[in-house]
């Protein structure tokens, strides 16, 4: 029989507002390294603030509103104090809020780094420990989520619109269950908001969101799909930059800025740009899958000039490519060598190589030659 244990610390804050200017980006922003299942967990989290209703309907709870919360986002410090919090419950047997050196969870962000000041914050944290025999660890997880959002008291700070930030951390390992060793998880989950964080207004927004492949084609981001190091550049609104971690999520603070703002990605071979429209005050989420990102067009290889008049320079294409990257090279339609023709590569137009015996109408290349220079030369 598996078991559950919930804790919850409480919000305080007030709220005001005020404006800043906004330039273009060029400062990376560091919002940690999330693990693949605190990621996961994140867009589990940001699914339901979404769309909260699917969820109660799906658990057996009513909600006073269904509203739309905007998502939420990693910051570095929240994340270093969740783990660090996880581990010390993990290794003292415990489950409770009070951590190291007898220290309450405001206490703990604050000296992990988070930046609480400003004319306004808020903070909360919810912790969940339950028995991982017989359930997966992702299982475990949408298992252990699913508890604390039945819990009215962890589920008020799950949808609480004021927040912005969470650290989740999501921990494996053995403690005493009912005085006997048992494998469990524990997550402690800490929401945020303040007015010293970097985009430094109660009317400030992040974007955010994750870069993956996704492998099985669900459409949703799964363990192990997450790209890391691709960069993310707003054209508009925000002093920095995001680049996605190993777990592929990556957040932008966008202040308060209003309007159309254009995402583009770079990194890992991956080339692609979204448009979206930001509201100043809330935040948005704007994920990449690999798979919908467009296949470059195919580049043109000309021909290099002859060596000697009985060499033909004759226009070559690539005409496809395949899965593991292989190219075919092709003759343009209406063109024709007169006689038999070897084809040539050549990386620096001096020193050429055969390729084939002879090229008929096309030729299948393998990977090592996709660059370069290709010409056609009488066979001998």
């Amino acid at each position: 029989m598996s078991s559950l244990w919930l804790f919850r610390a409480s919000i305080s804050g007030l709220i005001f507002a005020f404006w800043v200017t906004t330039s273009l980006a060029t400062e990376a922003y560091d919002h940690g390294d999330p693990s693949d299942i605190e990621q996961l967990l994140l867009e589990r989290i940001n699914e339901t603030r979404a769309n909260p209703g699917p969820t109660a309907n799906r658990l057996g709870v009513k909600l006073n509103d269904a509203l739309a919360r905007q998502p939420l986002v990693f910051h570095s410090a929240l994340v270093n104090s969740s783990k660090a919090h996880s581990d010390f419950l993990i290794a003292n047997n415990k489950s409770s809020h009070v951590g190291a050196g007898n220290s309450t969870a405001l206490q703990r962000m604050a000296t992990a780094g988070y930046p609480f000041g400003g004319s306004y914050e808020g903070w909360a944290e919810n912790l969940g420990l339950h028995e991982t025999t017989g359930f997966t660890d992702e299982g475990v997880l949408h298992r252990t989520q699913d508890l604390i959002f039945k819990s009215a008291e962890h589920r008020q700070w799950l949808l609480q619109p004021f927040f912005r930030e969470v650290g989740l951390g999501v921990v494996f390992g053995r403690t005493s269950v009912r005085g006997a060793k048992q494998d469990v998880i524990v997550i402690t989950e800490k929401f945020a908001t303040s007015g010293a964080s970097p985009n430094a207004t109660s009317d400030g927004s992040f974007i955010q969101g994750v870069v993956y492949d996704d492998a099985n084609s669900n459409a949703r981001y799964d363990l192990g799909e997450g790209i890391p190091g691709v960069t993310v550049t707003p054209n508009a609104g925000s002093t920095y930059h995001g680049v996605t971690s190993l777990s592929g999520g990556y957040a932008i603070p966008m202040a308060d800025y209003h309007g159309p703002v254009t995402l583009a990605f770079s990194g890992d071979s991956l080339s692609h740009s979204i448009d979206m429209t930001m509201t100043g005050g809330r935040s948005s989420k704007a994920d990449l899958r690999k798979q919908e990102v467009p296949e470059p067009a195919p580049p043109i290889f000309e021909a290099a000039p002859p060596a000697d008049p009985s060499t033909h320079a004759v226009p070559i294409l690539e005409i496809s490519r395949t899965a593991d990257e292989s190219i075919t090279l092709a003759l343009p339609a209406g063109t024709a060598a007169d006689r038999p023709m070897a084809l040539l590569h050549s990386n620096d137009l001096q020193n050429w190589v055969p390729l084939h015996a002879s090229l008929e109408a096309s030729i299948a290349l393998p990977t090592n030659y996709r660059q370069g220079y290709y010409r056609l030369a009488p066979q001998p």
